[in-house]
């Protein structure tokens, strides 16, 4: 399953700045990470097709594209790039995906997820209280089962008031549907 298909938190929108892409990877997908010429963010498949160097060892340009350490190929934020070299510059391509900078993160999903899919934290009547980051060596399949089901809630995040011998008297429901899970207490 690709799991781009998804919106995914990947860094903390802070730790992107400067001229320094940043590499994460994402379900053994590599990306390079850096902003763009108007400072949004933008992420590439963290590989140049020319060489297959590593993009998130290069550099951003002053007009916001990603240049390849290796030769200097150039992308932009959409994955077209070109040599730097060539008195006719030859475009090539790298694989682009959506960067979005919501919630203090940046969140990834593949270029054909529709915007919809971005997860709305903060519908109409709530606020965003803060949010919690925390790296965890672990397959991915097993974090976001973690975080599909509720039950050790009263065990690990005891800062929300929870309490083993107060479980009896809290209601619980959830509910799944395609794409999400829902859960009320």
């Amino acid at each position: 399953m690709d799991v781009t298909r998804f919106f995914h938190p990947v860094l903390r929108a802070a730790e992107l700045r400067g001229s320094k892409p940043v590499r994460v990877v994402l379900d053994g997908t590599p990306l390079a990470l850096f902003r763009d010429h108007r400072g949004g963010p933008a992420a590439l498949l963290d590989q140049c097709p020319h060489r297959f160097a590593p993009l998130s060892a290069g550099r951003v340009t002053d007009d916001g594209r990603l240049a390849c350490r290796y030769h200097g190929w150039r992308f932009d934020s959409t994955g077209i790039g070109e040599s730097p070299s060539r008195a006719r510059p030859r475009p090539c391509t790298v694989r682009a995906f959506q960067a979005i900078e919501r919630h203090e993160f940046i969140w990834v999903a593949s270029a054909d997820t529709p915007a919809r899919a971005m997860p709305d934290i903060a519908p109409a009547g709530y606020a965003l209280a803060g949010t919690i980051s925390a790296q965890i060596s672990a397959p991915l399949h097993v974090v976001l089962d973690n975080f599909s089901e509720n039950e050790h809630t009263p065990f690990v995040h005891t800062m929300f008031g929870w309490s083993e011998s107060s479980l009896n008297t809290i209601a619980f429901d959830a509910e799944n549907f395609d794409g999400r899970t829902e859960v009320r207490y």
